[in-house]
């Protein structure tokens, strides 16, 4: 049976998000952005690869995904009303230690309508087994965060939340270690959006971002992957 991932489009930060009543919506739920003007909507590929079809809630389906698995990526097109403001990818490189905040849509059929802001620090420059696809971050991500952006203190994006350790590395080193998560680096997502003829769309401007949350008729949140070490 195919699935259907449906999406609601909250707009930026400081502007309210739609009322909306979630009792009879699925219970499964990720997050993705705008990387293009033009409706490029840019995610983890565990979020979609699994659907059927992919509805834009209250704009219609979604076109042309477009999956890396390799790399946890996806790309989905919508038609937006009007040009979307993608985010802003930094040039510089990520710092150790640097302030970061993860932005999201953790449980939501839970926790409130409005996105979620969590801060942390860069804790390490590579994931496991030193995977420089990836940093590891401090800030918490729970199921549902899973394809959203993390960003420097100034909005620039510096990875898209994807991973946290998995069950079976707790069991071998013997502890459940606390808030190991990882982001698949910006610059492998820009690689990827290179491969699909989009990098040069990307935004120069981090006004007004949009964020776009993910529902697909699961039993569950989409969660972060689980890595073993």
């Amino acid at each position: 049976m195919s699935v259907t991932c449906r999406v609601i489009i909250a707009v930026g930060l400081s502007m309210a998000i739609a009322s909306q009543s979630f009792a009879d919506e699925p219970t499964s739920s990720g997050t993705g952005f705008a990387v293009t003007a033009d409706g490029w909507i840019l995610t983890n590929a565990h979020v979609v690869q699994d659907c059927g079809r992919i509805e834009v809630k209250g704009k219609g389906d979604a076109a042309d995904p477009r999956i890396n698995e390799i790399n946890d990526l996806a790309v989905v097109k919508i038609t937006a009303s009007e040009p979307l403001k993608p985010l802003a990818f930094r040039k510089s490189p990520t710092r150790l230690g640097e302030d970061i905040v993860a932005v999201g849509y953790p449980l939501a059929t839970l926790l409130a309508d409005s996105v979620k802001i969590t801060t942390g620090n860069v804790n390490a420059l590579a994931g496991v087994r030193n995977d420089t696809r990836y940093i590891q971050i401090s800030t918490p991500i729970q199921p549902g965060n899973s394809g959203g952006p993390v960003v420097d203190r100034n909005g620039y994006l510096l990875g898209i939340t994807s991973a946290t350790l998995s069950k079976k590395t707790a069991d071998e080193i013997g502890i459940t270690a606390q808030n190991v998560n990882f982001a698949i680096r910006a610059s492998v997502a820009e690689l990827f959006l290179q491969s699909q003829s989009l990098v040069d769309q990307a935004a120069n401007t981090k006004d007004h971002i949009r964020w776009f949350r993910w529902y697909s008729e699961h039993s569950r949140e989409v969660g972060p992957r689980c890595l073993d070490r």
